[in-house]
């Protein structure tokens, strides 16, 4: 048998044909020697890459070279090699990389397999394991930043074709993709979820490339099972328990992956109506378009889903994805998510309805099959809303009224003559309620929805059948013990954690020709204070309308009081920024904390009064600490009570605005979290290192261990460790040297 030998940088490359001699592999037989040469074949280049956590890139070079041997269509493989650091040619068509044991790539006409090249010196520089899995992602099928701009360009085809099927291979090109489980895990990493535990103690410390890889492996055979989660309740406000459930950390890795997807599917299909658990939408976006749209309305049924996370049917809901997605393997790894279910003490339950709440995937899916209410309810408002385009239409009484009171003007009519038909213009209603003016606006947030209806009561009570008939089609009930019909004219309506009604007092405005004209009565978002009120104390702020003392926080240091008491200020304020009370909220809700806060701060320091307080640290308490620097130098940092602004701007929503957060879905904003090229930060190993990680910094006890010194000073939640050192930390036997933390 001839052979080609050709000069590369690695060294000889023996060019092999089908046929292969007996040295290369000792264990073919002399008989039938293609088909043994094929099961061979698949059996070395297994055994060369066992252990390994590229064992997914192992099947399919394996898949192109047995194509390659039997005949059918080739596929040209194009990979860098590890030890050169760029492309190399050695067939016009053929690059090749070398994979630390063996190496095998597909050409046109040939099959190459090199010798050990793990300890080979090319360049100068040996080959980095490190490097090489760096490698493996930029490499891989759909791999790279290029993953991302496939679901960019499936959102903008979603967006474009609305009626259509989705045929694409999802579970290939996202779900079996190591990058999209790096920026799932750089989102979920700094979490609090992250170190709580399901079930079992597993959480994403000492999560690694390898870890990641095994999870794909087991998702590409499709051996992968979600973990049951574990089952926590808790009290809902006006009496029950509310489900929650407490997944494996690691599993929410592959869920942040399917949400991804769903959510380039369905985030062009969903109406601005919907603003619950969208990109760009929040609580603040609903309200000001309550704001907007909801003037003039006169009826309002406040509505609510009884139990809809826990009711959503599966069945129906899985029809409903199959539908728009037609890969099999990626609804089905929604099915499996669907079907995990919980333990309840010891009982392993699982249901056909609901998704669960708690986890990643469970708003999506429920926006998914809430989209039929939408749907639903936006043909009702094509159907009731008026075809007349003149919203400025009044009523006959008006007009008449209107035409006597000009025709006086003219004739010189003065005194109390002129002064009766004036009032008698002013009380008559002008407002025209029938078919021509009538209307309906509606918003939903997740399971809570409003529809306002300018019409009449009946019309009001008939559009609420039709929604209840249609919630009971699709599985879902109405809650009738939250679900009212309210006038907005008379009561306030609760919504959003915010109190809306149209306001009563009549204003007026000049007009451009001079005379005075009546504005239409607008909406009023106010805060509902007494409930504020009830919430503060129940966290032990005030009591009686007083602020006491908080007596959990007596053990933290000054400055930590003081910022926690500024957070409950800053969160109130931030959220009713646009509350037509703020002004009186603001100065109420600042000097509860003030008093409750001076209470803790004497508490604390044992000053027994609050005056001995405002003595020592100012009526605006300011808290100051000497940081002693290196150079000697010392700098003095402040924190102060936070002081709110009394400002009213009924239009300073927060939503919808641009801020320098990268959006999740965004090509160029996404980050990536580095699991690779990773070193130990204690014995400087980069032989399987992994991500320690603490559920939050005041976990840390710098002053006892020495690697918490370290990731305080860092100010970092995650710090890499090799799995020698991590389990000596958990063990407590690691010790640091002290110039280290230094």
């Amino acid at each position: 048998m001839q052979k080609q030998l050709c000069k590369v940088a690695l060294g000889d490359v023996i060019m092999v044909k089908a046929i292969l001699p007996e040295d290369q592999f000792p264990l073919l037989s002399r008989e039938e020697e293609y088909p043994d040469c094929v099961g061979i074949l698949s059996n070395y280049c297994g055994t060369s890459f066992e252990g390994s956590a590229k064992e997914i890139m192992r099947l399919s070079y394996v898949n192109n070279i047995i194509k390659e041997m039997s005949g059918q269509p080739k596929i040209t493989v194009s990979i860098n090699t590890c030890t050169t650091g760029g492309l190399r040619e050695v067939t016009p068509s053929l690059t090749a990389k070398a994979y630390r044991g063996s190496l095998v790539a597909v050409g046109h006409s040939s099959l190459l397999i090199f010798k050990r090249c793990a300890s080979t010196k090319v360049g100068g520089r040996r080959s980095d394991p490190a490097k090489l899995q760096s490698e493996i992602l930029d490499t891989a099928t759909g791999s790279g930043r290029n993953v991302f701009k496939k679901l960019d360009y499936l959102r903008e085809y979603s967006r474009n074709n609305l009626d259509k099927v989705i045929d694409r291979d999802l579970y290939k090109q996202f779900v079996l993709n190591p990058t999209m489980y790096l920026a799932s895990y750089q989102k979920l990493r700094s979490k609090r979820g992250s170190m709580t535990p399901g079930i079992n103690p597993t959480t994403l410390d000492g999560m690694s490339l390898d870890e990641i890889m095994k999870i794909i492996k087991r998702l590409h055979d499709e051996s992968f099972q979600f973990t049951p989660g574990r089952l926590h309740k808790i009290p809902k406000k006006y009496g029950g328990n509310r489900p929650l459930i407490v997944g494996n950390p690691r599993d929410k890795l592959v869920q942040e992956v399917i949400r991804l997807v769903l959510d380039a599917i369905y985030e062009p299909l969903f109406y601005d109506n919907s603003h619950g658990f969208r990109q760009l939408k929040s609580c603040h976006t609903g309200l000001r378009y309550i704001f907007t749209k909801f003037t003039g309305t006169s009826w309002w049924i406040e509505g609510d889903i009884q139990n809809c996370f826990d009711s959503i049917p599966h069945d129906k809901l899985m029809l409903l994805i199959e539908s728009k997605i037609k890969d099999q393997r990626f609804t089905q790894l929604i099915r499996k998510a669907l079907n995990a279910g919980y333990f309840d003490f010891k009982t392993h339950i699982t249901n056909i309805v609901g998704t669960p709440q708690g986890s990643i995937i469970s708003p999506i899916l429920a926006n998914i099959y809430l989209h039929q209410l939408d749907e639903f309810v936006l043909k009702l408002k094509a159907n009731f809303d008026s075809k007349v385009t003149n919203r400025n239409l009044k009523t006959s009484e008006y007009w008449n009224a209107k035409y006597k009171l000009n025709k006086a003007k003219k004739e010189g009519v003065e005194g109390k003559e002129l002064r009766k038909l004036v009032v008698r213009a002013r009380s008559i209603e002008a407002k025209l309620n029938d078919v021509r003016t009538q209307r309906l606006e509606y918003v939903r947030y997740a399971d809570d929805w409003i529809i306002a209806v300018n019409g009449s009561y009946t019309q009001t009570k008939e559009i609420l059948r039709q929604v209840t008939e249609f919630c009971l089609s699709i599985g879902l009930t109405v809650s009738p013990t939250k679900t009212n019909i309210t006038n907005s004219y008379k009561n306030k309506i609760l919504f959003l954690g915010t109190y809306i009604k149209h306001a009563v007092h009549r204003t007026y405005s000049t007009h451009i020709r001079g005379y005075l004209q009546r504005n239409r009565l607008a909406l009023l978002l106010t805060v509902p204070v007494r409930l504020i009120k009830r919430k503060l104390s129940e966290i032990g702020v005030t009591k009686n309308n007083r602020g006491i003392s908080k007596t959990m926080w007596t053990p933290l240091t000054l400055r930590q009081i003081v910022h926690n008491y500024n957070t409950i200020i800053r969160g109130y304020i931030n959220y009713y920024s646009f509350a037509q009370n703020k002004g009186i909220f603001a100065g109420w809700l600042y000097y509860i904390i003030w008093d409750s806060c001076l209470r803790t701060i004497a508490h604390k320091l044992s000053l027994g009064r609050r005056v001995k307080v405002i003595k020592r640290f100012g009526s605006d308490i300011t808290i100051k600490d000497y940081i002693k620097q290196a150079n000697g130098q010392i700098v003095i940092k402040e924190m102060k009570l936070f002081k709110p602004s009394f400002k009213i701007n009924v239009w300073d929503f927060k939503g919808n605005v641009k801020t320098d957060i990268p959006l999740m879905y965004s090509v160029e904003g996404i980050s990536l979290a580095t699991l690779n090229d990773l070193k130990c930060t204690v014995c400087d190993s980069s032989y399987r290192v992994e991500m320690h990680h603490v559920r939050m910094m005041k976990d840390l006890s710098p002053k006892i261990k020495e690697l918490d010194a370290l990731m305080a000073k860092a100010n970092r939640k995650q710090i890499p460790l090799c799995r020698n050192c991590h389990m000596k930390y958990h063990a407590n036997t690691l010790i640091i040297q002290k110039e280290s933390i230094n």
